[in-house]
């Protein structure tokens, strides 16, 4: 049952919430999006299941926007969408299912495994999927999303009863590799990033001529490493301006300890490691200013970083260091702790991570490219967009006049869609539903006694 009001939806709620839940009613919230009839016809694969619902929408809506204007801007943009407004889009999350297979196939899975098999999955009005299926294609040509969310991330569209056997059998094994991605990752939080998406110029070594700009997100995500030179993070999404920075690393003990000593001073570390690979004083001074918070970046020049032993040294570990010899050195002391972690380390019940010979491989091409058979190679020879840093003397990559002005990063490549089952997010929405009033595309498994369509 789905019914609009003048009256506030929170006000209706409030009255009525426990006479409709005495009558038998489980399910009463004010919908996310204002429609009577809602699909879920795209899924998004090799996304961190467990991000910030709130957050993942907004960098959607803005990727949205984006292809948009930039159909706008190229003349691409079909006549019936001229006058069109932005689809209203939410995200929930659900389990990918293979059409016609029911979900207790995976009943026995532990808890962890199940919650991993979860993807985010796109919502919006019956009315809209055309449009969205529009600017989503152009998303993945011109690799919009790949400088927010990584070269791995697939967008793609659900498959039915009627998709090509090889479709399916694609869409099975990028549900398996999707759930590899979720276990193979942990989500932890940076300290000291004021900005995700500031940027600074990037100029040519030889000639000194600026080629582009690139952002602290697109920095981190290129050149971040850990000592054996896979990537030490997934994805970076921020809750907001100013706010928080989630982090996605791989679940391994040296991924941990490489974010561990990244996260003790951000700036000193990236103040260290960037020339590595080419970034000169000025971009660096520049990003880490419009960046990062105003303490830590006035302290980078101050850290020392030792390339052998992959250690970075603040003026505080320094002073307490000297405090700390002072204090080792009295006859009577005992390092109580160091007995403790010796203890730790020796017994059975460790933290446990995730084999590295078994995790997703951040750096290299996905096993499946696209779900579907007919977009297969279709945007391959797609140029990566932006800029790199690079040491002089080196050579220079392959020029792309077209996307100069644009960060880059090293990507496999991204095209098509998929298919799913969905679960109502919506913590922090207020909805009334009894009945659903959307279902999936595709055959859909419910995660939560509450209906798929949240209406």
């Amino acid at each position: 049952m789905v019914f609009s009001s003048d009256v506030d939806p929170e006000i209706i709620i409030s009255r009525v919430t426990h006479e409709f839940g005495r009558a038998g009613g489980f399910y009463f919230r004010k919908k996310q999006l204002q429609c009577e009839e809602t699909m879920t016809p795209f899924i998004i694969y090799f996304l961190y299941t467990f991000n910030d619902i709130a957050t993942l929408r907004g960098e959607l809506t803005s990727l949205l926007e984006e292809a948009f204007q930039g159909m706008k801007d190229d003349l691409t943009l079909p006549d019936e969408f001229e006058y069109a407004s932005l689809p209203d889009i939410n995200i929930r999350r659900g389990v990918p299912k293979l059409p016609g297979q029911p979900g207790s196939n995976f009943r026995d899975y532990s808890r962890e495994m199940q919650e991993a098999r979860r993807a985010h999955l796109i919502e919006c009005d019956i009315k809209e999927i055309p449009f969205l299926r529009v600017l989503i294609g152009y998303i993945k040509e011109m690799k919009l999303a790949v400088r927010i969310w990584g070269g791995h991330t697939h967008i793609t569209e659900t498959v039915d009863w009627d998709s090509p056997k090889g479709d399916v059998s694609r869409f099975v094994r990028m549900s398996q590799d999707h759930t590899n991605y979720n276990m193979s990752l942990v989500s932890v939080q940076v300290r000291g990033i004021t900005d995700l998406e500031a940027s600074a110029e990037v100029t040519c070594p030889e000639s000194g001529n600026v080629i582009g700009r690139l952002s602290l997100r697109q920095t981190l995500l290129k050149y971040l490493k850990l000592t054996d030179g896979n990537p030490m993070c997934a994805e970076l999404h921020q809750r907001g301006p100013q706010g928080l920075v989630d982090m996605v690393i791989p679940n391994t003990s040296l991924a941990e300890s490489g974010f561990e000593m990244f996260n003790k001073q951000p700036a000193g570390y990236l103040y260290h490691v960037l020339p590595k690979f080419g970034a000169s004083a000025l971009f660096i001074k520049s990003l880490l200013r419009r960046s990062m918070e105003a303490g830590l970046t006035t302290e980078a020049p101050l850290c020392t970083y030792d390339f052998n032993t992959h250690i970075l040294t603040t003026p505080r570990d320094q002073a307490q260091e000297g405090v700390l010899s002072d204090v080792r050195s009295l006859p009577f002391f005992q390092d109580v702790l160091a007995e403790k972690l010796a203890a730790d380390s020796s017994k059975k019940n460790k933290k446990a991570y995730t084999a590295p010979e078994m995790c997703f491989q951040l750096g290299s091409a996905r096993s499946v490219q696209t779900v579907h058979g007919a977009n297969e190679g279709k945007h391959n020879n797609v140029p990566e967009p932006g800029v790199e840093l690079r040491p002089a003397g080196t050579k220079a990559p392959a020029a792309n006049l077209s996307n100069a002005d644009q960060p880059v990063v090293e990507i496999a490549s991204s095209e098509d869609d998929a298919s799913s089952d969905e679960e109502r997010e919506g913590s922090d929405d207020t909805s009334l539903s009894s009945d659903d009033s959307s279902a999936s595309s595709s055959s859909v498994e419910e995660e939560q006694s509450a209906p798929a369509g949240g209406g």
